[in-house]
Protein backbone atom coordinates (compact mmCIF):
# COMPACT_ATOMS: atom_id res chain seq x y z
CA UNK A 1 0.00 0.00 0.00
CA UNK A 2 1.15 3.57 -0.76
CA UNK A 3 1.33 5.79 2.26
CA UNK A 4 1.15 9.53 1.74
CA UNK A 5 4.02 11.65 3.06
CA UNK A 6 2.69 15.15 3.93
CA UNK A 7 6.10 16.83 3.60
CA UNK A 8 6.80 15.30 0.17
CA UNK A 9 3.26 16.14 -0.94
CA UNK A 10 3.82 19.77 0.09
CA UNK A 11 7.10 20.01 -1.87
CA UNK A 12 5.51 18.48 -4.95
CA UNK A 13 2.61 20.92 -4.68
CA UNK A 14 5.03 23.84 -4.43
CA UNK A 15 6.95 22.68 -7.52
CA UNK A 16 3.84 22.58 -9.69
CA UNK A 17 3.53 25.61 -11.99
CA UNK A 18 0.81 27.99 -10.88
CA UNK A 19 -1.89 28.70 -13.45
CA UNK A 20 -1.58 32.15 -15.01
CA UNK A 21 -4.58 34.45 -14.74
CA UNK A 22 -6.22 35.38 -18.01
CA UNK A 23 -4.41 38.26 -19.74
CA UNK A 24 -1.14 37.72 -17.87
CA UNK A 25 0.57 35.88 -20.73
CA UNK A 26 2.87 38.81 -21.54
CA UNK A 27 4.31 39.05 -18.02
CA UNK A 28 7.46 37.06 -17.33
CA UNK A 29 8.95 36.94 -13.85
CA UNK A 30 12.73 36.86 -13.96
CA UNK A 31 14.55 35.42 -10.97
CA UNK A 32 18.16 36.52 -10.70
CA UNK A 33 20.08 34.65 -8.06
CA UNK A 34 23.35 36.48 -8.70
CA UNK A 35 24.50 38.91 -6.05
CA UNK A 36 25.35 42.53 -6.65
CA UNK A 37 29.08 43.21 -6.78
CA UNK A 38 31.06 46.07 -5.33
CA UNK A 39 34.60 46.56 -6.62
CA UNK A 40 37.34 48.48 -4.79
CA UNK A 41 39.98 50.23 -6.88
CA UNK A 42 43.26 51.78 -5.79
CA UNK A 43 44.00 53.90 -8.83
CA UNK A 44 47.57 54.86 -9.72
CA UNK A 45 47.19 56.10 -13.30
CA UNK A 46 44.53 57.71 -15.45
CA UNK A 47 44.50 54.71 -17.79
CA UNK A 48 43.03 52.56 -14.99
CA UNK A 49 39.75 54.48 -15.32
CA UNK A 50 38.91 52.20 -18.26
CA UNK A 51 38.43 49.17 -15.96
CA UNK A 52 36.30 51.28 -13.60
CA UNK A 53 34.03 52.33 -16.48
CA UNK A 54 33.70 48.73 -17.67
CA UNK A 55 32.56 47.71 -14.19
CA UNK A 56 30.06 50.58 -14.14
CA UNK A 57 28.68 49.43 -17.49
CA UNK A 58 28.32 45.95 -15.91
CA UNK A 59 26.20 47.56 -13.12
CA UNK A 60 28.80 47.08 -10.40
CA UNK A 61 29.26 49.56 -7.58
CA UNK A 62 32.78 51.01 -7.48
CA UNK A 63 34.70 52.35 -4.49
CA UNK A 64 37.69 54.44 -5.56
CA UNK A 65 40.78 55.13 -3.48
CA UNK A 66 42.86 57.84 -5.12
CA UNK A 67 45.46 58.37 -2.36
CA UNK A 68 48.34 57.20 -4.54
CA UNK A 69 47.65 59.67 -7.38
CA UNK A 70 48.98 63.19 -7.69
CA UNK A 71 46.43 66.04 -7.47
CA UNK A 72 46.45 66.87 -11.20
CA UNK A 73 45.83 63.24 -12.18
CA UNK A 74 43.13 62.89 -9.52
CA UNK A 75 41.22 65.79 -11.07
CA UNK A 76 41.48 64.28 -14.55
CA UNK A 77 40.38 60.86 -13.27
CA UNK A 78 37.39 62.36 -11.45
CA UNK A 79 36.44 64.39 -14.54
CA UNK A 80 36.60 61.22 -16.68
CA UNK A 81 34.63 59.10 -14.22
CA UNK A 82 32.12 61.88 -13.58
CA UNK A 83 31.39 61.98 -17.31
CA UNK A 84 31.00 58.20 -17.40
CA UNK A 85 28.71 58.28 -14.35
CA UNK A 86 26.59 60.95 -16.00
CA UNK A 87 26.37 59.00 -19.27
CA UNK A 88 25.38 55.82 -17.40
CA UNK A 89 22.98 57.67 -15.07
CA UNK A 90 25.07 56.47 -12.11
CA UNK A 91 25.59 58.23 -8.76
CA UNK A 92 29.01 59.59 -7.83
CA UNK A 93 29.58 60.56 -4.17
CA UNK A 94 32.69 61.78 -2.40
CA UNK A 95 33.20 59.67 0.73
CA UNK A 96 36.39 61.37 1.95
CA UNK A 97 39.17 63.57 0.63
CA UNK A 98 40.44 60.98 -1.88
CA UNK A 99 37.76 58.29 -1.75
CA UNK A 100 34.71 58.17 -4.03
CA UNK A 101 31.73 55.88 -4.47
CA UNK A 102 30.12 55.35 -7.88
CA UNK A 103 26.87 53.40 -7.88
CA UNK A 104 24.81 52.26 -10.88
CA UNK A 105 21.15 53.20 -11.25
CA UNK A 106 19.93 50.02 -9.54
CA UNK A 107 21.76 50.92 -6.29
CA UNK A 108 20.46 53.59 -3.94
CA UNK A 109 23.11 55.56 -2.06
CA UNK A 110 21.84 56.72 1.32
CA UNK A 111 23.61 59.57 3.08
CA UNK A 112 23.79 60.00 6.81
CA UNK A 113 24.00 63.39 8.50
CA UNK A 114 27.77 62.97 8.88
CA UNK A 115 28.15 62.29 5.15
CA UNK A 116 26.72 65.70 4.26
CA UNK A 117 29.82 67.53 5.45
CA UNK A 118 32.13 68.96 2.82
CA UNK A 119 35.63 67.57 2.22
Amino acid sequence: TYRSDPIRDEFERMEQPKPQPRGAGNVITMHNDSRHQTVIYYLHALEECREVIIDLIDSKTVLLNLEEMDEKTIQRAIDTLCGAAFALNATLRKASDKTYLIAPTNVEVALTNDAERRF
